[in-house]
Formats: C-alpha cells, structure tokens, sequence
C-alpha cells in the first residue's frame, strides 16, 4: 500500500503543475492515506533564513478551522516554530499533548480543536534542508514506529522530487522572462523549444519555429556555416560568439551572436543568442563614411619586405582594385626625383628613430594625373628594432588647387599694396608677408587672431612669440636656414595664443618678386590644422590602446604565414610557449612544437584557412622548455584588399586543466550511464535491513529485510560471509572500512553496490556498522543496517544535471544577470555582470545593489520603487526595457539596458536584472547623428549626379552609334570600290576597322541594356523554362550549327517570372559556353532543375575550357575577359548583364568549374 502511495504520488510529480498545485495534491494524498486530520508542506527559503508555508490540506470540519485560524503564520524564522525545530534536528519528531503545550507555537488553536498529536517529517537532500511536513491527528499515538517507515520513504522521494521541481519553476522563468533568444535543439536539427524573446525577434510562433529544419530561418547565404558550426559543436561540446543571419517572418534580417553547449547526456544543445543588428549596420555605416571621406591606408612590412595599400590609397593613385604595389616601384608615383629622395629619407628616418612625420607631396598617378597627397607616418618597434611603417594617405589636391589659385591671386593683387592688403585682411586664409631676411613686415588680421597678437607685435621678429615654446627652436631654425638657401618653407607647427590655446597650423611659404622680378621678400600662408592633429593623435591613441589590449590579452594572439612560420606572437603567448622573447620564435616553424599525433590536424587546419574558412583545433604541444601542454586554437583567415588570404590569424588558450577536468567527467560519466541503466530495472522501493556478524565466526545473521535487499530469501537466517561477499561489487571498500572498524574502532557509513543472488538489479545501498564489545572491551561481534538507496541516487543525479543544465544557461547569458532579495541584497551574480561591472562574485553576494552599481541619482528612485512594490505589488519600471546608466568598480559610469522582473517562487519574491552595456552603441549614435547632416547633402548630390549620368548614358549611345554607322558603310563602300586597287594589307586594315567599329557598337548596345534592367518595373507571368530555352536556340542555331553543339534539356518548370529577362539571362550564358569551347571537341550543353521549399535551382553545365577557381566571383563584374579578343570574341559584358537580371529577379547566380573539363552555371529562380 505504502509502494501504490509512492507511485500515485510520483504521476503528479511528472505533470506540468505549479509547484504548489503539486503539494496540495501531494498532501491529500497523504493524508487520506494515513487518516491524518490535516498536512502542511513548509519549504525552506532560497536565503535559507525561514520557513514558508506554500500548502496545505484539512479532511475533518475542526482541521479546517484550525488551518483558517492559524491562516495567517505562514512563514518561521530558523530557529523559531515546530518547523524550524523539525528541520534544525533533520529526524522525524512526534508531539503528544505535552509536547505540543512547550514546542507548538500554535497550541491555542490545536487544543481548541482537539488536536492530540503533531508530527514533524524533515525533507533531507544531499544533507540540505529542502523543506518539512506537518501531520496533526485528533488522538494519541502510542505507536510511533507504524509511522516511521511511512515517513522515511514519503521523505526519501519527496525531498529530491521537490528540489528538482523548484529547479525546473526557477528554469522556466528565466527562460520566458529572459530578452534574449534561449533554445533548445535537438540532433535532428529542429527546435524543441524556443522561449518568447525568440518569438517576438523573428516574427514567428513558437509551433511555425519547431515545425522546420532550423537552418529554413538562417539567411541562405550563412547556412553552409551555421551546419559546419553545428557539426563542430557536437564535437566541441561548446560554441561562443557564433554569428550570423536569420530571416524574419516580415522578411527582414536579424543578425544574431550564438553561444551554445552540447549536453550528450540529453542529445540537446542549449543556445542562447543576442541580436546585434543594430551594431552590424553601425559598422557597415561608418565604414562607408570613412569611404566618403577620402583617407586610405599603406603600410610596409618590414620582415617581409612587402607593401600595403588600401582600396583608397589605390583610388587615389588611380590603380585597380587588384593592384598589387611593390616597394620599388611605388616610389615612382611621386613626382620627381627631388619628391622622392624626400620621402624616402622621411621615411628612412621614421624607420631609425621611430619618429613620425605628416607631409604633402606631388604625385602622378597611374593614369598620368598630376595630385597633391598628405602622407602620414607612424613605425612599431619591438625589443628596439622597427618591424613596421604604417600611415594614411589623403587626397588634399582640392585644397591645394585652392591654395594655388589663391596664390595667383594674391601675386596679381601685389601690384597695389592696398589693394593687396584689403583683400588679404577678408581673406579667412591666415596670409603674412616678410622681407627679405624672413622678417615680418605684413600680417592679415586672420593670422593676427590666429596668433593671438596685435600687427605691430608681430613685426620685424616678434613673430616668433606667438610659437609655442616646445616648437620655438625647431620653427625659427629650419624658417632662417630656408631663408638662407632660398628654398620653399613647408611646415606643420603649433601657436600658443594670449588664451594659451594650442592651434595647430601648416606654414608655407614662397619667394616673393616685384614687377621687376626682384626677389624682396617671401608670401606665406597658415591653415588652421587643428581638428586633423587632433583626429590624428585619437587615433595614435586609439592603435595604442588596441596594442595595449593585445599585449595584456591573457590568451595567445599569433600571427602566422602561408608557410607556418610565426610573424608575430603577444606576451601571453611567449609565456604559454616559454619563449623568453619574440626574436626567440619569429620566423619559426610553430608545427615544430606540436606533437606527433596533432600535426596533420594542425596543417589541415591551416589549410583551411587559407582557404578563406575559419576553424578551430585542439593539440598538444612541448614548450621550448619541455613542459606539455593541451592547447585549444581558434584562427581565421587575414585578407588583403583583393580578397586573398594573405596570413593566419589564432588566438589559444592553455586548456590543459580543462582536458584534465574532462578526463575526471569521462570516468564519472560512465559511472553515471551505468548507474542509469541499473536504476531503470529496480522494481521495489528499498527497504532498512539489520545484521550482525560473530568475529570469530564466518556466520552471519541477517534480518528479513536484508535478505531481501540481498535476493537471498525472503526470511530471516544465518548466510556464509563467502555468499554474502559475492553479491558484494565494492568488495574491497566493505574491506577496507571492516579493518578500520576492527583495528581502530572507526565506525563505518559508506554506500556501495550489490548484484542480488536472486538476479535481480544491482542496488545502491546506505550501509552503517558499529563495534560492539564485551564486558572487557573486547571487539566481539559487528552490527550493522542496510538501506536501498537506489531511487534517492537517481532523484540526486537528476537534481545535479538540472542544477548544471540551469547554470550553463544562466552563465553562458550574453547579457549580466543579478538577482536581488526583496531587502534589495544581491543573491546572484553571473560571470557576464563581473565582466561588465568588474566585481567578482564573492565580493557582491550578500551586499546592497545600491551600493555596488546604483548611480547616486538614481539611488533614491531604486528605493522609492521597491518600497512601492513592497506595498502595492506594481512597479512602472518593471517588465519593461529601460535605458539608465550604472557604475563599474572604478568609478566610470556609463550607460546600459535594463528589463527588472519580479519572480515568485515557492511563496518567496526576488527581482531579476537583465542589463546590457550600450556603451559602444551609445558612442555609434552619437558619431552617426553628427555625420548625418553631411550625408543627407552628399544623398542630394548623389541623386542628382545619377539622374544627369542615366540621361547621359542614352543621350551618348545614340550620338556614339551613328557616327559608327557611317564608318561602317564608308569602309564597306570602299572596299567594294577599290577592291581592286587595294593589297591585302589596305584590305586587312579595312576589316579591323569595321570589325572594330561593329565591336564598339556592341559594347554601347550592351552597356545600354545593362544600364536598364533597373530602370521600370516588369510585370510578371508564367513562364514555361522549355519554350525559353527552344528561343534562344534558335536565336543562337548559326552558332550551335558551327561549333557542332547539342543542347540538352530535362522537364523544366514553370515560373512566375519576366520573360525576355529570361531570355537574355539564358541566351548570354548559352552563348558564353558555346563562344568559350574547345575546337577539336563537339560542344555539349545539359541544362537540368531541381526544386526546392521556395525556388527552383536551374544548372547549365559544358565541356568547355573551363575557369580557373580565382575568376569565380569576377567574371560576373562588367567589362571583365579572362582571354584576349585575337583568341575568343566578347567584351566582358554578358555574365555582368546575366548576373544583374537575377538580382533583379531576387535569385542568385554563381559558378563551378575546372579548368580544360568545363563549368556549370547554377541559377536560383523564385517561385514567386
């Protein structure tokens, strides 16, 4: 009976109740089977400070109005009332009439209504108080022991069904109140659960998400990656800082930042991942106004001897995008010898004494085009030698064409000082005048403020007092020596004005002539460069503080090249080698470190990478200094400006404790599987089993009880300590504990397991043994019980992996997580918020929110909102998204999300704290609000100067292909006139002519067509992809019946679509296959579809010459030829117009190929 009420019991554990409907049905049943007259469930605090009433349940009319009465007390200090006492003693206590008098705290009301006797049942877990049960009855048992084994089994099953069930209360919170996405995937790759923040991002319901393959909401184009990354995970056990792109219900993108671990024990992965949309399109803004703003990069490599431009610098210097510079011939750009001498000796300079320069040059670019540029130079030491130059390149010729014409006509306005003068005091251009030993005798009223000095303080040499004292000796020195050679001055320098304001300025000035062309003095200028140094110091600062980031990074940052030899290496990763310093390792082999049993592994990691794919590895390694160590690599390829991977980036970690730690979980895993499995086949709820054992005899005496659990019979009686022993797994554990017993009287409490004689299960059991002597104090005999343990091991290790399961979740949060009490105490503290706040969690817990990350403006306003809640159970700033600011440990205070929600658990209130940093969103918003107003004017601009080239693009295609006409009829009217009087050379010449013109016609044609398939919307129809391609072999039949092609075709499908796209989309790849064929071999053409959820994907495949895998992505830019016009026909035009009509349809085109076999086309179409 008392096995039935365990397992009536144990189905309403397994529904999806509310902790308290569960315990009220828990004590009904209860107490209908034991005929008590009322039960209580009190539970322990999540503090541990009390005891709170969360159910109960009255069978008689006076329990009832006993439990109305005492309604009221539903919660008990430790320490105070019969539950506190109950719990504090861990061991079932009964109270007759005395007992209630001294001990019950609520005795009034339990005499009033006949109450005789109330037991108190402690709910033990792992030594920890989960909660107690109260049991009343109307008359005196006399007879406790009927009650005893009752209670010990409702308390071994109960304590670890309750915990676990305020887990799974605790964890369903968390996971539908929590704003970020929070999954559950199962192996077959679909969504088991998805929490409502997931919802609520992509648009779509809980049921439409679980229902699809999860990679159907992954962006196409990231899908590929999102399965090698799932591959990997499964692997790894663990994936961080994963991104990617899913599609919305509403069609919009979201990209989002995975961390996931893989539980085997479940076949699950639990994810969690946080919208970072917002920051994506930051970043690709910025980077196109960093475009607008005409400033590329360079930098040279030292070690390697190699130079880098950026797209920029390359659009500055008019090369194209796939130019690759040298360092030898880069220098030819700039204008003269004079120009480069200079510059070489800059940087010459910078590279020995690694001070920087900023200096404007002459150049002439690619395209023969004269170009002012303002070079800037910055070198990187380490261990005292230069390893790099780096710097930008600014295109400044505006300015100084500006500059110029300004000059030209201040020299035209010299004829008439007053009239020179007037116009230069309205010039905004900072403009002095100085005779011929280079003192002042003329200052514009703009350098005058710029200086901050009156006109005749700057006379003669006074205008040296307006430098700023750490520049005076530098300016005057090179200004004389200038005077002296007669040479230009050309120099950046600072004013400390009266204000003791710094202004930056760039000086330049030149001889000066009168109308007799008499050198008598020089002209100069000043440009307030203020705002550029300033930019430029923030971002030396900026490069600094990256490199200070990387030196103090605790995890290895390495850089290697193609052929594995080290570039660079960060002091973490010195360490984690034992390299004493970087010229210890630079230029090494790293595989050389990595043992044997890794090394292909590592090379095909490498390789991969190279390849342009990411990956990660993990290998063991021997430090120079021969220690071994368990290495985990994460590298990514490093791209230069045409899209080649050009080095291996990685970041290691040591993780040789982890593999340790790994090792330990192996062992316990299978330990656990094992005790699985043992469990699933225990029929029977284990029973108490007492024994004694004679130590100068083998017998030993065992109680009914024992034998069962044993499978020895099902009576009392004496067995052999051989029979005994060999049910016995842990054998020699029972040993070791028997001799310490024997020999040293230590009493023994262990758990082992037993293989029953009867061939039933292997059970866990609890077994305790004492020592009993004579009247002499002699050891005489052993007396021990036995307890089956086997369900109370199971309901641990189902507590233990829930518990795990929850902090995985909680820790692995993108996001800070704090709870708070409701005295506003912090009662937990995830790895996230230290990271955020930089308080550690044992220096949080248990202290004031208020005190830690509270602003003091906003301290009265947290108090006010709890001391409201507390009174009315309604918050305005609850369960909704706020943006404050809060304080780190050092003080700064800088602003962040935040969602506050209130949780009810168990009876007991805590708050829970999502909060977000939006330090760097904050900064994104503020750069692009300022940037706005200048975009918004360059849009107007951009939107007009399209409008004018659209106009233009038609106006010169009519007005270029008559003229071509006409040179095609003349040339053809002059051969057929002077045939005969022509060679062959003069008609050879007239052939290229008109193939020539007929050529360039084509050109215009197709530039035309290009420029229109944008222009108009196209209505769409069903289209039947057999009718379309039979078009366009007959438009194509001369050239098919030329090259001797077959074009081959399976059932093709029917598309809603815009037909002559189509036409032209097939007929241009069609003719790129037959125009790039073998001669000695017959063209075949096979075009076959497949259908998918949505599109349909159409290949065409040749045997042509094929393309080489680096033409790929090219040959779909216009005006791109892989072959010269003297061996195939064509003008790069007709994949570009392919490629750009299946944009405009919405699909997607791309290659496959291998050289001298042949290349298949694939093309996804919609269905709708």
């Amino acid at each position: 009976m008392q096995n039935e009420l365990i397992a009536d019991i144990s189905t309403v554990y397994n529904e999806p109740l509310k902790l308290n409907e569960t315990l009220d049905r828990t004590l009904r049943y209860i107490a209908n089977f034991g005929d008590f007259c009322f039960a209580e469930a009190w539970l322990t605090s999540t503090d541990k400070n009390s005891l709170n009433k969360i159910s109960s349940h009255a069978t008689t009319e006076n329990s009832k109005l006993f439990i109305e009465e005492t309604n009221s007390i539903d919660t008990f200090k430790y320490g105070e009332g019969f539950p506190s006492i109950v719990s504090k003693a861990k061991e079932i206590i009964v109270l007759g009439d005395h007992g209630i008098q001294k001990q019950f705290s609520r005795r009034d009301a339990a005499l009033k209504y006949g109450l005789k006797t109330i037991i108190g049942v402690p709910l033990v877990n792992n030594n920890d108080i989960v909660g107690v049960l109260i049991f009343g009855v109307d008359y005196d048992v006399t007879n406790v022991c009927k009650y005893h084994n009752l209670f010990k089994k409702l308390g071994d099953y109960l304590s670890p069904e309750i915990k676990r069930k305020q887990l799974e209360l605790e964890l369903n919170q968390m996971f539908n109140f929590a704003p970020d996405m929070i999954v559950t995937i199962g192996l077959d790759q679909y969504f088991k659960r998805v929490n409502p923040a997931a919802c609520q991002l992509l648009g779509y319901t809980q049921e439409e998400l679980c229902a699809e393959h999860y990679t159907c909401f992954v962006h196409p184009e990231d899908r590929e990656n999102a399965k090698n990354e799932f591959s990997k995970l499964l692997e790894t056990n663990s994936s961080s800082n994963f991104e990617n792109r899913y599609i919305t219900k509403s069609g919009k993108i979201k990209w989002l930042s995975w961390n996931a671990i893989y539980v085997p024990e479940d076949n699950n992965i639990y994810a969690v991942a946080k919208d970072i949309t917002d920051n994506k399109e930051l970043e690709d803004l910025l980077q196109k106004v960093n475009e607008l703003a005409r400033i590329g990069g360079w930098e040279i490599d030292i070690q390697n001897n190699t130079l880098f431009w950026s797209d920029i610098t390359k659009e500055i210097i008019e090369v194209a995008p796939d130019y690759v510079p040298e360092i030898e011939t880069a220098i030819g750009f700039y204008e003269n010898d004079s120009t480069r001498t200079r510059i070489s000796e800059y940087v010459r300079h910078a590279i020995d004494t690694g001070k920087s320069f900023a200096e404007e040059f002459q150049i002439v670019t690619a395209k023969g085009n004269n170009r002012w540029i303002r070079v800037t130079c910055e070198a990187e030491f380490v261990n005292g030698n230069c390893i790099r130059v780096y710097g930008s390149m600014q295109d400044i010729h505006d300015r100084k064409k500006a500059e110029e014409e300004l000059r030209v006509a201040i020299e035209k306005a010299q004829e008439s000082d007053a009239r020179f003068k007037s116009y230069t005091q309205q010039s905004p251009i900072a403009i002095y005048t100085t005779d011929i030993k280079g003192d002042c005798v003329y200052a514009n009223k703009t350098w005058l403020e710029m200086a901050g000095m009156q006109l005749e303080d700057a006379l003669g040499k006074g205008w040296i007092n307006a430098l700023h004292p750490e520049d005076l000796e530098f300016v005057t020195k090179n200004w004389y020596k200038s005077i002296e050679s007669g040479g230009e001055w050309n120099y950046e320098y600072r004013f400390l004005n009266s204000n003791k304001d710094i202004i930056w300025v760039s000086g330049n000035a030149k001889k000066l002539f009168n109308e007799k062309n008499e050198h008598i003095g020089y002209l100069g200028s000043n440009a307030d460069i203020t705002k550029r140094k300033e930019a430029e110091i923030k971002l030396i600062e900026s490069e600094n503080y990256l490199r200070t980031i990387l030196e103090s990074e605790p995890e290895c940052v390495k850089v290697l090249n193609s052929k594995g030899e080290l570039l660079s290496m960060n002091p973490a990763g010195l360490a984690m080698i034992e390299a004493d310093n970087v010229q210890q390792v630079l230029g090494q082999h790293m595989i050389d470190m990595v043992d044997e049993n890794y090394k292909k592994g590592f090379k095909e990691l490498s390789k991969e990478v190279f390849k342009g794919n990411c990956g990660s590895f993990e290998f063991e390694i021997t430090g120079l200094k021969g220690t071994q160590r368990w290495l985990e690599t994460h590298a990514v390829p490093l791209k230069d400006t045409t899209g080649k991977v050009v080095n291996l980036l990685g970041v290691t970690r040591d993780i040789t404790e982890r593999k340790k730690n790994e090792a330990a979980l192996k062992k316990s895993a299978e330990k656990i599987r094992i005790s699985k499995e043992r469990l699933q086949k225990a029929q029977e709820i284990g029973k108490f089993g007492y024994w004694q054992q004679e130590l100068h005899s083998d017998a030993i005496w065992a109680s009914k009880e024992a034998m069962l659990i044993y499978g020895l019979g099902t009576e009392e009686g004496e067995l052999q300590r051989a029979t005994v022993a060999a049910c016995i797994i842990d054998l020699e554990k029972v040993r070791e504990a028997t001799v310490k017993l024997v020999e040293h009287g230590i009493e023994y409490d262990i758990d082992i397991r037993i293989n029953p004689a009867d061939g039933s299960p292997t059970r866990f059991i609890s077994a305790l043994a004492e020592l009993e002597k004579d009247e002499n104090g002699e050891p005489v005999r052993i007396v021990g019980t036995l307890q089956d343990i086997t369900e109370r091991k199971k309901a641990e290790e189902e507590i233990k992996n829930t518990e795990e399961r929850r902090k995985l979740i909680m820790n692995s949060a993108l996001d800070a997580i704090i709870c708070i009490d409701k005295a506003g105490m912090i009662t937990f503290w995830n790895p996230q918020a230290e990271q955020i706040f930089g308080w550690s969690e044992n220096e949080v817990m248990g202290k004031l929110l208020s005190d830690i990350i509270v602003p003091e403006k906003f301290r009265t306003m947290h108090s006010v909102g709890m001391d409201r809640y507390m009174k009315t159970g309604k918050g305005q700033s609850l369960n909704v998204l706020l943006q404050l600011s809060a304080i780190k440990r050092n003080g700064t205070e800088f602003p962040i999300e935040l969602t506050v929600l209130p949780i009810n658990q168990d009876g007991e209130e805590f708050f829970c704290a999502f909060i977000r940093d939006i330090t760097e969103r904050k900064f994104h918003e503020d750069q692009l609000l300022k940037l706005n107003e200048d975009l918004n004017k360059q849009k107007i601009e951009l939107i007009s100067s399209n409008k004018e080239l659209e106009q233009f693009a038609y106006v010169a295609s009519h007005d270029l292909q008559e003229p071509l006409r006409m040179v095609t009829s003349f040339l053809t009217l002059l051969e057929k006139k002077y045939y005969d009087v022509l060679d062959e050379k003069g008609l050879k010449y007239i052939n290229f002519a008109v193939d020539g013109a007929k050529n360039m016609r084509q050109i215009i044609l197709d530039i035309l067509e290009f420029s229109r398939i944008n222009e108009h919307q196209e209505n769409y129809e069903l289209i039947d992809l057999k009718d379309v391609i039979k078009d366009v072999n007959l438009l194509q039949g001369k050239l098919i019946k030329e090259k001797r092609a077959q074009v081959f075709f399976e059932e093709l499908p029917k598309v809603y679509s815009i037909r002559h796209y189509l036409i032209q989309l097939f007929q241009n790849i069609i003719s790129n296959a037959l125009k790039y064929s073998k001669e000695e071999v017959p063209l075949q053409i096979i075009i076959k579809s497949k259908e998918y959820n949505d599109h349909y994907r159409i290949s065409i495949k040749d045997n042509g010459i094929g393309i080489e895998d680096e033409y790929f992505e090219k040959i779909f830019i216009i005006f791109q030829r892989l072959h010269g016009k003297d061996k195939y026909q064509g003008n790069g035009m007709g994949l570009a117009i392919a490629k750009k009509i299946v944009d405009k349809l919405n699909g997607k085109i791309w290659v496959k190929s291998q050289l001298g076999i042949g290349s298949t086309f694939y093309i996804n179409i919609p269905k709708k």
